[in-house]
């Protein structure tokens, strides 16, 4: 019964905070995390992008260019603005293109 009560709790409260911080995020930003299910992934992912060091910042936001690929299921003109996106953050890094 604790069990079940402690992940109704969890459910609720990962809605909240991820909806708080979805919601205080630009549109480009929102667009890249808002099929991320859990907050603690979308918090530790833009943690280690704006808050770590710049060696640790410029080879996350390097190697998420380098992983970028174009998906069959997905609308094209979303996966152009993540593209961008990705190269203006390599670009905002000073990493040359």
């Amino acid at each position: 019964m604790k069990d079940v009560e402690a992940k109704a709790k969890f459910k609720k409260d990962n809605k909240t905070v991820g909806g708080h911080i979805l919601n205080h995020m630009t549109n480009s930003l929102f667009h890249l995390f808002v099929n991320q299910k859990i907050a603690k992934s979308i918090w530790d992912t833009l943690e280690s992008r704006y808050e770590g060091d710049d060696a640790g910042k410029k080879k996350y936001v390097v190697g998420k260019w380098l992983q970028f690929q174009i998906a069959d299921g997905k609308l094209i003109m979303n996966q152009i603005q993540e593209y961008e996106n990705l190269v203006a953050d390599v670009l905002n890094e000073g990493a040359n293109v």
